[in-house]
């Protein structure tokens, strides 16, 4: 009942930002959602598994690394600028070890 309220603070939030706060607000949720499932009993504790968190920010970083070799233009320019100073910037379609394969036959 008290997150509808709340949830109508991003109507007055820039719309550029909109996005990106409601995917933080989404994985809270997410996670709130499984640990209520837990206390409650309906889900079992995993006694195996003692950080998911870390298992999760280890695939959400596989996927953002897999977009950003493979389909760049899917980023904004202000993440992408973040990204090539992360990671590097990456040399042009035309320096790849697979184009200059094609080029020397």
């Amino acid at each position: 009942m008290g997150t509808f309220p709340t949830s109508l603070a991003l109507a007055i939030e820039k719309k550029s930002r909109r996005i990106e706060i409601s995917l933080y607000c989404l994985a809270r949720a997410i996670e709130s959602f499984f640990t209520c499932m837990v206390d409650i009993g309906y889900l079992p504790q995993s006694t195996n598994l003692k950080r998911p968190d870390v298992v999760i920010f280890s695939l959400s970083t596989a996927v953002i690394m897999h977009c950003y070799a493979q389909e760049r233009e899917v980023f904004r320019s202000k993440y992408l600028n973040v990204l090539d100073w992360v990671f590097g910037v990456p040399p042009p379609p035309c320096e790849t070890p697979c184009c200059k394969n094609n080029s020397a036959v």
